[in-house]
């Protein structure tokens, strides 16, 4: 929440994110924005339960990946189609300033040395997935720019830099 306004990042496995904020007195009816960090199931899949939302995430999220660990599925659980039945989807590479001071990074470029050599999953077809949808949130505020990141697969130097330049 940053100025009065309001918005999910990242939504879990379940439905799980619902119950914590109706715990925590929000009322999730009320948050008109959605963002993704990165297409893996463990953020991603609660994205079922969202209706009614601006949801803002990379194209990449929706490629089908796979553990590199246990072969199994790591991907979104929802299909882009399913989604934009009953969100608008805003699918971006780039950055896209969601309300005044709040930016969504879109692709972070990797531009150190020691940051971003080993990725948990392999794309469909077996070849490296080096996760360049995942990205993170950048918030002007009075005392400087916050930061907000799922992961952090892109480096979070790499995230930091990157939203220096975007936030000014």
């Amino acid at each position: 929440e940053h100025r009065g306004e309001k918005m999910l990042l990242d939504f879990g496995q379940t439905d799980r994110f619902i119950v914590n904020a109706r715990e925590l007195g929000i009322d999730i009816e009320s948050i008109k924005t959605a963002v993704l960090s990165h297409g893996h199931y463990d953020h991603a899949d609660g994205l079922r339960f969202i209706k009614g939302k601006k949801l803002v995430c990379h194209p990449d999220c929706f490629v089908k990946r796979y553990s590199k660990e246990t072969g199994r599925y790591d991907g979104v659980g929802i299909s882009l189609e399913e989604l934009s039945q009953n969100n608008e989807v805003i699918l971006t590479k780039e950055p896209y300033e969601i309300a005044e001071g709040i930016f969504f990074l879109g692709q972070v470029p990797r531009v150190n040395d020691f940051e971003c050599k080993q990725f948990p999953t392999v794309l469909e077809n077996s070849e490296k997935d080096e996760l360049f949808d995942d990205s993170a949130l950048a918030v002007k505020t009075e005392n400087g720019v916050v930061v907000i990141a799922g992961c952090a697969h892109s480096g979070i130097c790499n995230i930091i830099e990157y939203a220096k330049n975007v936030t000014g």
